[in-house]
Parts: structure tokens; sequence; C-alpha cells
């Protein structure tokens, strides 16, 4: 009864196989059916893709040619606008300079005035001038021409 069990349960393997290996060409043939076979192209295919890519590459050639020239308008900005903040910084150190003197003269006038108060007494009032005779001479001789003229220095 062995041999008999055994050998049944080997005949449906050896089905089975054939049954799976039939199914699978089944498959394979239904796949290769669903994809038509590729053609070649055809020589005005090729032709029309080439003048499409010509008219791409002539289209992105204009472009390479404007920002090219965008590039160089950017560049001479950029370089205007270095050289004016190079003035601008020599103009600032120039006016630098200018205000440190100015502050030092101030300093020194400001000394200047706190000792004249001093050396009025502190009064708080102000120099009176008076005014002078002029005389003038002329001449070889020495001869005075002038007078009082009225307080007016020549």
């Amino acid at each position: 009864m062995n041999t008999i069990v055994r050998r049944s349960l080997v005949a449906a393997g050896v089905a089975g196989s054939l049954a799976g290996g039939g199914l699978s060409i089944a498959a394979a043939a239904q796949w290769s059916t669903a994809t038509p076979p590729a053609t070649p192209p055809t020589v005005a295919s090729l032709l029309a893709q080439l003048d499409a890519e010509r008219a791409r590459s002539a289209a992105l050639g204009l472009r390479i040619a404007d920002l090219s020239s965008r590039i160089d308008q950017l560049t001479s900005a950029l370089d205007q606008t270095t050289g004016q903040a190079t003035a601008d910084i020599a103009a600032a150190t120039s006016l630098r300079a200018q205000l440190a003197t100015a502050k030092q003269q101030l300093a020194t006038l400001r000394a200047q005035l706190a000792r004249a108060s001093a050396g009025s007494g502190g009064s708080g009032g102000s120099t009176v001038v008076t005014p002078t005779t002029v005389h003038a001479t002329t001449g070889a001789s020495g001869a005075t021409t002038g007078g009082d003229d009225g307080g007016v220095d020549d």
C-alpha cells in the first residue's frame, strides 16, 4: 500500500508541475502579444526630431546671450558702485580728519576764551575798542597833511 500511495503522490506532483509550466507559458504569450513589436524610427521622424532639437538649441543660445549681456551689465554696475563706495570712504576719512582738526581748534579757542575771561577779572564785560587818530605824511619834507578822519583807521 505504501507503494501505491507513493506512486500516486509522484504522479500528482508531476501533473502539477506540468500544469504550472503550461500556465507560465500561457502568461508569457499574453505579455508578448500585449506589447507591440518595436518599429524602427523612420528617416522623416528622425529629421523632425533633429529640427526640433536644433530649434531648441537656438532658443537656448539666445537665452545664454541674453544672460551674458545681463551679467555684463551687472558687472559694470557693480564696478561703478565699488568705485563710488571707495570714493565715499575716502571722503568720509577726509571729513573725519577735518572734524578732528575743527574740534581741536574749538578746544583751543575755548581755552583762550577762558583765559581771557579770567584775565579781565571775571567782569563778564566786553572789550572796548577806542578809535585812534591817523596822521599821514607825504613827500620828503615830512609835513603832515592829514588829521582826524572821524575815527576810521586807514
